[in-house]
């Protein structure tokens, strides 16, 4: 028994450490680390205006992500070095 917890222990933190997607693009990354309540880049299910960086470490969690239900990119008032392509 003492084995088999000893073991568990081991392993929590592989199993709970922060998984961190792949983000193509940096300006797109960008974007949505700028999602805030004020800019209504990304909402929730509810429809709701989110933070997707809720921890604010500069990087989005699988955890963060999950929350999102709809994203606005819109490139129109973005300048040119900031434009979300996807070419």
């Amino acid at each position: 028994m003492k084995r088999g917890f000893l073991a568990f222990l081991t392993l929590l933190p592989v199993v709970v450490w922060a998984q961190t997607p792949v983000i193509p693009g940096v300006n797109f990354k960008s974007k949505l680390l700028l999602a805030s309540p004020q800019n209504n880049i990304a909402r929730n299910q509810n429809g709701v205006a989110i933070t997707i960086d809720t921890n604010h470490d500069g990087a989005l969690e699988v955890n963060e992500v999950a929350a999102v239900y709809q994203l606005d990119v819109n490139n129109i008032n973005s300048p040119i070095a900031t434009k979300i392509s996807f070419a």
